[in-house]
């Protein structure tokens, strides 16, 4: 499932037809290219699963650009229980919704809905755009800079979530 993968300087990154990610410090960055399925979830557990080997606390970011359709069912459920089997390591998770009407008042309840559902112990925002979710990372002293966050971020919304490797 991903399609491609580096590691340089401490940055792991990785795409898939899902989602591009990136981990900054002790930080997972993740730009979702479409809804999310059970599968993209798990991956984002395994990924979320290899940085808490690294790192004791996490922060998770997710950024869901305007026009991605909702998730399904299955996916939404596998995010509660991977949030039920990750939480003790989860500081805190930060959600962009871009975008605007009834789409972004959709994936906003869906969003609360798994909130609802899994409980977590952790502080949860969702933000409008990605511009108001890096200082709140930056001020929860996530370990990366506003810079670091504010251009992975614009790197992760320009890849395509396609393999480009021979």
């Amino acid at each position: 499932m991903i399609a491609r993968g580096s590691e340089s300087a401490g940055v792991a990154t990785s795409n898939s037809n899902q989602f591009s990610s990136r981990v900054l410090e002790s930080v997972h960055l993740s730009y979702w290219h479409d809804a999310a399925t059970d599968m993209g979830v798990q991956q984002l557990q395994s990924e979320l699963e290899r940085l808490t080997e690294q790192q004791p606390r996490i922060s998770v970011v997710l950024v869901v650009p305007s026009g991605t359709p909702l998730s399904g069912n299955a996916a939404r459920q596998s995010a509660v229980e991977m949030l039920g089997r990750l939480g003790a390591s989860i500081q805190r998770v930060g959600i962009a919704i871009e975008g605007g009407g009834f789409s972004l008042a959709a994936i906003r309840m869906m969003f609360s809905g798994i909130a609802l559902l899994a409980r977590p112990r952790f502080e949860w925002r969702i933000f409008r755009s990605r511009e108001e979710l890096g200082p709140w990372l930056v001020d929860a002293d996530a370990g990366a800079t506003l810079q670091q966050v504010s251009r992975a971020l614009v790197e992760l919304s320009e890849s395509d979530g396609v393999s480009h490797e021979g």
